[in-house]
């Protein structure tokens, strides 16, 4: 069986952003919850292993395009999250105003170690 490098390079280097990423960002959390270091796994490989059919399939050549197309929708799926989350919050607050913090609530997350997960899974296709 062929070692695939360039995936094994792109996943450490995934798993160090991401961990450097909790600790600068939000060092609260920092091994908190495993959610922290679980996500970036699952956003890598999951990205790595499903973007050759999906790409074959919506005859995608570029594999930065597809990338970047991914993670923008997987921007607007937290967005509408949130979105909807607030919405009901608001509805049962009797409609007070609430502030909507994305870009806070999206750093504070564990969110953003599976978007770079997706990013650098993206990058390592072949």
């Amino acid at each position: 069986m062929k070692i695939k490098w360039k995936a094994i390079i792109f996943f450490l280097i995934a798993a160090i952003i991401s961990v450097v990423l909790e600790k600068i960002i939000t060092p609260e959390n920092f091994a908190k919850s495993p959610m922290y270091w679980l996500l970036p796994i699952v956003g890598f490989f999951g990205m790595y292993y499903i973007s050759k059919p999906v790409m074959k399939y919506m005859k995608i050549k570029n594999k930065y395009l597809f990338t970047g197309i991914f993670i923008v929708i997987a921007l607007a799926a937290f967005y509408v999250m949130l979105f909807f989350y607030f919405w009901d919050v608001q509805h049962i607050l009797s409609h007070q105003a609430i502030h909507y913090p994305f870009i806070k609530l999206l750093i504070q997350s564990a969110y953003l170690e599976f978007v770079v997960g997706i990013l650098f899974g993206g990058i390592a296709i072949e």
